[in-house]
C-alpha cells in the first residue's frame, strides 16, 4: 500500500509493494517525517514512477519515497494495511 497526501512533497509507497511491482531504486536516499506518525525514518529510498494511476486518475511522473510502513503481512499480527484500493504505481 501508499499513502497518497496531495498536500505532501513527495509519495510514500510501502518497501515490500515497491518490491511487488519492480520500482528500481535511484540509489538516493532521504529523510522522511510525518509518514504514520511524528517519528522520522532515518533513510528511506527514493524510486522515479513514469507514470501511475489512481482509480480511474492517470498522474504523470514523479518521484515516491519508499519506505516500510509497517503492513500486515500474511500470518502476522501487525497492524492492518492502509487505503490504496484501485491503485496501481
Amino acid at each position: 500500500m501508499f499513502a497518497l497526501d496531495t498536500g505532501a512533497s513527495a509519495g510514500v509507497i510501502d518497501e515490500d509493494v515497491a518490491d511487488q511491482v519492480g520500482l528500481a531504486r535511484t540509489g538516493e536516499s532521504r529523510s522522511v517525517s510525518g509518514i504514520l506518525g511524528t517519528g522520522r525514518v532515518p533513510v528511506a529510498r527514493v524510486a522515479r514512477v513514469a507514470q501511475w494511476t489512481v482509480g480511474d486518475v492517470r498522474l504523470g511522473p514523479g518521484e515516491v519515497t519508499i519506505i516500510d510502513l509497517g503492513l500486515k503481512k500474511p500470518g502476522s499480527q501487525g497492524p492492518t494495511p492502509p487505503g490504496g484500493r484501485g491503485t496501481e504505481p
